[in-house]
């Protein structure tokens, strides 16, 4: 973008910042009063992020799930693995997504002109009309493995670790009552006693 740009957007500030080169533009979306800033520079890379507040209300991890769900298929994209089958076939030089404490990202980069425009039609329509289908919830909500009686789920490497689980009680204790005391990738506990509950998470 320009500071001449789109009619949709309107320029709020816009900044040079020479020791890193770059030229910091704001700009605001006139009718959802989403947030857009570019930082033009003068690198081959062309990069691209959408993020979003994912303020969690308990340690279920409802905003991992959904990060994940959200990359099984779009209104534009109904595959089932759109985000995957771009790793393959994209001359991407990164892709990923993630969740925070309390947001989620999906980042990526490419040095294609055409590569980045296709790259950045799937990131959108997973993000803002991703199809949340059901069964791909009951894929990416939780796994179960049985295995010389231990309890396996997506996130086990992250809790198997005892240095990993006290540093958690610590941060937890030292934050209590704040969204980062929440764990925001499913604890094996949490997650087994949603499943023997048959709890189920409303998403609006």
């Amino acid at each position: 973008m320009t500071d001449q740009t789109n009619p949709a957007f309107e320029l709020l500030r816009s900044q040079d910042i020479p020791s890193l080169k770059i030229r910091y533009q704001e700009y605001r979306h006139k009718v959802t009063g989403a947030q857009h800033i570019h930082l033009a520079a003068d690198n081959k890379e062309n990069v691209f992020l959408v993020a979003l507040r994912t303020v969690p209300e308990d340690s279920t991890g409802v905003a991992h799930i959904l990060e994940h769900t959200a990359l099984c298929g779009s209104e534009k994209y109904p595959v089932r693995d759109p985000f995957f089958m771009m790793i393959r076939r994209s001359l991407n030089t990164f892709m990923n997504a993630f969740t925070s404490s309390d947001w989620t990202a999906y980042p990526f980069a490419s040095q294609n002109k055409k590569d980045f425009n296709n790259l950045l039609s799937v990131y959108l329509d997973s993000v803002f009309f991703s199809r949340l289908d059901p069964l791909d919830f009951a894929q990416e909500g939780h796994r179960l493995e049985f295995q010389e009686k231990e309890f396996h789920n997506h996130m086990y490497s992250l809790h198997h670790d005892l240095y990993k689980e006290k540093l958690k009680e610590k941060n937890k204790k030292i934050t209590k009552e704040n969204v980062i005391s929440y764990v925001n990738k499913i604890p094996p506990a949490v997650l087994m006693s949603c499943l023997n509950c048959n709890k189920k998470v409303k998403v609006d």
